[in-house]
């Protein structure tokens, strides 16, 4: 094609219209109008097959994960097409209103199997039912672009049977951790039948709602999320067995300019904030809760790390006057940030993954 010899084009992402997703962020961002009042919850710029990315050429709108199949070379080139048959990463702008599922991803041997099974169980692409939307792995970083909250990995062992202790509504878990530990708590709540969940988890609900109505909670608690989920319902029926994991997992705020690098196995979701999020190139996700969408405790239990972990929460790493970067221990991707003041101009040199 005659513009392939051009350097820079214009992207045009695609914008992921979730339930849980603010309605004025990513608009502003892109400058355009809400006028239907939808929920941009993610703006993708990438080149995933299930909402690649376009790129603006002479010869009109063109998706960019076609232009890497059909030109690879002049795209990505020979080395990385090699390596990870596409671009390795997929970027995303995030706006969490509402608190996203509690997931999982999968590593790459597993999410090539998971891939090949669903395939061959006939479940197509685009299925609701769906956990693996393609076979690669998932590791992910954020960084803050607003005040966030997320729930990242189990807590450490002495805060959690803490937890578990003071916590009247979760009388006898304390002797089932000392059990069993984190797998067999984990999945004796994940396991438990609807109506034990409601038994379990409708007091301690009403009196979170009380306790944030008083303002008596703060968003370092569980209870105030758990209170969030169910503040603006008329009435109460099932409670969501996600609320668990409210609880025993770590509550982490990062401010501004701060990140997460979230790996394989490491179970988390997004509570609140705005934020940018790059991550390997897929769309697998295996959930556990707190969404509408394809729930699959069997298949989040596989592949869950289950031991209590300490967040690791990056400032950044100063590299010049300008930019700091965010250590990602993958080779799919690495991101760094580059501050400048009017006036200021900074040379970047590409460490290319040639």
């Amino acid at each position: 094609m005659s513009f392939l010899h051009e350097k820079i084009f214009k992207l045009k992402g695609k914008v992921r219209h979730y339930a849980w997703g603010g309605y004025d962020f990513i608009p502003q961002w892109l400058g355009i109008e809400n006028t239907a009042h939808e929920p941009f919850a993610e703006y993708w710029m990438g080149a995933h097959s299930s909402a690649s990315s376009d790129i603006v050429t002479r010869n009109g709108d063109l998706s960019l994960h076609q232009l890497i199949i059909d030109y690879p070379d002049e795209f990505i080139g020979e080395k990385i097409f090699t390596q990870f048959s596409g671009l390795p990463y997929l970027f995303k702008i995030l706006d969490v209103k509402d608190t996203l599922s509690i997931q999982v991803h999968p590593s790459k041997d597993a999410a090539a199997l998971g891939f090949e099974a669903e395939e061959a169980a006939g479940i197509k692409i685009g299925s609701p039912v769906r956990n693996y939307k393609d076979k690669n792995h998932k590791p992910e970083v954020m960084v803050a672009l607003s005040e966030s909250w997320l729930l990242h990995g189990f807590k450490q062992r002495e805060e959690l049977l803490l937890l578990l202790k003071v916590i009247p509504d979760f009388a006898g878990l304390e002797e089932l951790f000392l059990r069993e530990s984190y797998k067999g708590l984990y999945r004796h709540v994940m396991e438990m039948p609807q109506q034990e969940v409601n038994e379990l988890l409708m007091p301690l609900i009403k009196s979170e709602l009380k306790r944030k109505t008083e303002g008596s909670l703060t968003k370092d608690q569980p209870g105030w999320w758990a209170a969030k989920l169910y503040e603006e319902k008329n009435s109460i029926e099932d409670i969501d067995r996600g609320v668990f994991s409210i609880y025993f997992f770590n509550i982490v705020k990062l401010d501004p300019g701060e990140g997460i690098f979230q790996g394989t196995g490491v179970p988390h979701a997004y509570l609140e904030g705005q934020n940018v999020e790059l991550m390997a190139n897929s769309d697998s996700v295996l959930r556990g809760g707190l969404t509408s969408k394809h729930i699959d405790v069997p298949e989040l239990m596989k592949h869950i790390i289950f031991t209590g972990i300490t967040p690791d929460v990056m400032k950044g790493n100063k590299i010049n006057a300008n930019e700091k970067i965010y250590p990602c221990p993958v080779p799919d991707f690495g991101i760094s940030k580059i501050e400048l003041k009017e006036g200021e101009s900074l040379h970047a040199v590409t460490n290319s993954l040639e």
